[in-house]
């Protein structure tokens, strides 16, 4: 059940993201947040593949969950850009 959880999370997550390069205001913030979003992805994908056995085990964390320093940050500063981008949408 808890697994199941932080899947619909993410894919709740991944949803919203994708909702703001939609109604990015300029080319470049939509391409921020596609970035984002397949970096994340990628790392999720591989994360699960980790632990349903498909994939052979490797040391990339998982996203908001996984305790590793510059992770964290890295993932903190891109969804701080992501919030900028999406607030600023309606900015010329």
């Amino acid at each position: 059940m808890g697994t199941l959880l932080v899947f619909l999370l993410y894919l709740a997550l991944f949803w919203r993201l994708l909702d703001g390069v939609q109604t990015a205001g300029d080319r470049a913030g939509a391409f921020l947040i596609a970035g984002f979003v397949a970096v994340l992805f990628f790392q999720a994908a591989v994360n699960i593949g980790m632990m349903i056995g498909f994939l052979p085990i490797t040391g990339i964390p998982l996203p908001l969950m996984s305790e590793g320093g510059s992770s964290t940050m890295t993932t903190f500063l891109a969804l701080g850009l992501v919030m900028s981008v999406r607030m600023r949408r309606f900015v010329n």
